[in-house]
């Protein structure tokens, strides 16, 4: 990017900031709403990492000595703004989670269609090569056929494995998002790769339990905590994708730094999965293959989640989708 083109697109995001500092100087904090509050650390971010750029492309020019002085004077406020730790929690997970997964719901989208277009050409292909799918399926064919064996579709979590199984659950699932998400730094393959063969997981075992009949009671057992548990994994699906984009498409900027914006937000965005991965992993644990829950509690269950996750998350893409913003 040239000199002058660098000024002049970043030049509103510094004189924005100056304003804001300026006015926490003079009023306080508490002059400025949490909306300005959230835009002043953002905007002292981004500075930051302009004066970064701007000692290695442009030394000794007239914007490192401004942008010098005034990361020195938003520093100044910096401390004055920044909430206590719980506070900052509650913030992001209230505030600040919602609005990325809204402005990268186009990542997220393209994660949930490599899975469900994964799972179903799985699902279908169960009725022509049957011996081809399940052996691409992690989970053997033997574990399915016990559970259909005795009705279930799932392990039975009775009241004295519950909790040992529900830990387990959470790191299992959390391990998963990380490589969902981590792996996505090889051009986003990594990230293909997880999503397919969970993708292809799903759709082998949906036909088999549909085939052997009991599709309702499968529906019943994965859904209470899969509306939440898969959602997180097309989050961290499209976190991964959001790094493989910035690596094959760095935009103006050089590829480090892109890498660095785009992982920024994207570490963010499995921070925020990691609350749908707790939950989920409570539900699973303790309702979903309880045996002695029947099926019609457990379908009637599913208005939480689901609830939950409209008014949590998706909401907010589709109030921001007609405007551009939130």
């Amino acid at each position: 990017m040239r000199y002058e083109e660098f000024i002049t697109t970043h030049q509103q995001q510094w004189d924005r900031l100056h304003i804001l500092s300026q006015r926490i100087k003079k009023q306080g904090h508490a002059s400025l709403s949490s909306e300005e509050l959230d835009s002043f650390l953002l905007l002292y971010r981004q500075a930051c990492a302009d004066l970064a750029y701007v000692r290695t492309n442009f030394p000794e020019s007239t914007t490192e000595e401004y942008l010098n002085s005034l990361v020195a004077a938003a520093h100044a406020q910096f401390s004055q703004v920044r909430p206590p730790p719980l506070k900052r929690i509650v913030n992001f997970y209230w505030k600040t989670f919602p609005r990325l997964f809204a402005k990268n719901a186009r990542f997220t989208g393209l994660a949930f269609a490599v899975f469900m277009g994964t799972a179903l050409v799985s699902a279908v292909g169960m009725h022509y090569d049957r011996e081809f799918f399940m052996n691409l399926s992690p989970i053997p064919e033997y574990v399915l056929e016990e559970r259909a064996a005795r009705g279930s579709v799932g392990p039975n979590m009775d009241e004295f494995i519950a909790p040992l199984a529900s830990s387990y659950i959470i790191v299992n699932n959390a391990q998963v998002g990380i490589m969902t998400y981590g792996t996505g730094i090889a051009l986003g393959l990594g990230t293909l790769f997880y999503l397919f063969i969970n993708g292809v997981m799903m759709g082998v075992v949906t036909a088999f339990f549909v085939e052997r009949g009991l599709g309702l009671a499968l529906m019943a057992n994965i859904l209470p905590h899969g509306i939440l548990e898969l959602t997180a994994i097309f989050i961290c699906g499209g976190a991964g994708f959001m790094l493989g984009e910035a690596v094959i498409n760095p935009g103006g900027v050089p590829r480090s730094q892109a890498v660095a914006e785009k992982g920024r937000e994207a570490t963010e965005l499995v921070a925020g999965a990691f609350l749908l991965i707790l939950i989920a992993g409570v539900i699973e644990g303790y309702f979903s293959f309880v045996e002695t829950i029947s099926i019609q509690v457990k379908l009637a269950f599913l208005v939480v989640p689901t609830g939950f996750l409209f008014f949590y998350l998706l909401r907010h893409v589709i109030v921001r989708t007609p405007h551009g913003s939130e």
